[in-house]
Protein backbone atom coordinates (compact mmCIF):
# COMPACT_ATOMS: atom_id res chain seq x y z
CA UNK A 1 0.00 0.00 0.00
CA UNK A 2 1.11 3.55 -1.15
CA UNK A 3 2.11 5.89 1.40
CA UNK A 4 -0.63 9.04 1.47
CA UNK A 5 1.21 12.49 0.28
CA UNK A 6 1.79 15.15 2.16
CA UNK A 7 1.31 18.92 1.04
CA UNK A 8 4.82 19.34 1.18
CA UNK A 9 4.44 22.05 -1.58
CA UNK A 10 2.49 23.73 -0.13
CA UNK A 11 3.99 23.65 2.91
CA UNK A 12 7.23 24.85 1.09
CA UNK A 13 5.23 27.86 -0.28
CA UNK A 14 3.82 28.63 2.96
CA UNK A 15 7.38 28.52 5.03
CA UNK A 16 8.98 30.76 2.46
CA UNK A 17 6.09 33.28 2.23
CA UNK A 18 5.88 33.32 6.16
CA UNK A 19 9.53 34.34 5.85
CA UNK A 20 9.12 36.70 3.27
CA UNK A 21 6.37 38.64 5.55
CA UNK A 22 7.59 38.66 9.13
CA UNK A 23 11.10 39.15 10.10
CA UNK A 24 12.64 36.05 10.57
CA UNK A 25 15.98 35.53 10.87
CA UNK A 26 17.08 33.60 7.95
CA UNK A 27 18.90 31.28 10.45
CA UNK A 28 15.39 30.27 11.93
CA UNK A 29 13.94 29.94 8.40
CA UNK A 30 16.76 27.19 7.51
CA UNK A 31 16.07 25.38 10.71
CA UNK A 32 12.23 24.96 10.00
CA UNK A 33 12.91 23.45 6.74
CA UNK A 34 15.47 21.28 7.94
CA UNK A 35 13.06 20.37 10.52
CA UNK A 36 10.47 19.51 7.85
CA UNK A 37 12.60 17.69 5.74
CA UNK A 38 13.71 14.97 8.42
CA UNK A 39 9.86 14.73 9.31
CA UNK A 40 9.22 14.09 5.60
CA UNK A 41 12.11 11.68 5.53
CA UNK A 42 10.34 9.87 8.89
CA UNK A 43 7.13 10.08 7.50
CA UNK A 44 8.04 8.24 4.41
CA UNK A 45 9.83 5.59 6.03
CA UNK A 46 6.66 5.34 8.02
CA UNK A 47 8.22 6.83 11.28
CA UNK A 48 5.44 8.45 12.03
CA UNK A 49 6.48 9.50 15.75
CA UNK A 50 9.72 10.85 15.01
CA UNK A 51 7.76 12.57 11.72
CA UNK A 52 5.49 13.95 14.76
CA UNK A 53 8.31 15.69 16.84
CA UNK A 54 9.90 16.91 13.37
CA UNK A 55 6.99 18.69 12.25
CA UNK A 56 6.56 20.01 16.01
CA UNK A 57 9.70 21.21 16.05
CA UNK A 58 9.30 23.18 12.52
CA UNK A 59 6.02 24.57 14.28
CA UNK A 60 7.98 25.99 17.08
CA UNK A 61 10.09 28.05 15.32
CA UNK A 62 7.74 29.23 12.17
CA UNK A 63 4.28 27.87 12.38
CA UNK A 64 1.89 26.78 9.54
CA UNK A 65 -1.82 25.81 9.51
CA UNK A 66 -0.19 22.78 7.00
CA UNK A 67 2.54 21.29 9.41
CA UNK A 68 -0.87 20.76 11.69
CA UNK A 69 -2.27 19.00 8.71
CA UNK A 70 1.17 16.66 8.54
CA UNK A 71 0.75 15.77 11.63
CA UNK A 72 -2.98 15.19 11.55
CA UNK A 73 -1.76 12.98 9.13
CA UNK A 74 0.71 11.12 11.28
CA UNK A 75 -1.68 10.59 14.24
CA UNK A 76 -4.05 8.95 12.04
CA UNK A 77 -1.07 6.12 10.50
CA UNK A 78 -0.42 5.74 14.03
CA UNK A 79 -4.31 5.12 14.24
CA UNK A 80 -4.43 8.12 17.39
CA UNK A 81 -7.73 9.69 15.73
CA UNK A 82 -8.58 12.11 18.86
CA UNK A 83 -5.33 13.42 18.09
CA UNK A 84 -5.55 13.50 14.55
CA UNK A 85 -9.01 15.25 14.46
CA UNK A 86 -7.46 17.64 16.90
CA UNK A 87 -4.55 18.29 14.70
CA UNK A 88 -6.99 18.87 11.65
CA UNK A 89 -9.28 20.92 13.76
CA UNK A 90 -6.11 23.41 13.97
CA UNK A 91 -5.14 22.86 10.29
CA UNK A 92 -8.78 24.37 9.45
CA UNK A 93 -8.69 27.36 12.10
CA UNK A 94 -5.28 27.99 10.51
Amino acid sequence: MKHARLTWLPLLCAIALSAASAPARAEDTELAKAHFARGKQHYDAGKYLEAIKSFRAAAAIQASPLLDYNIGRCHEKLGQLEAAIESYRRYLAG
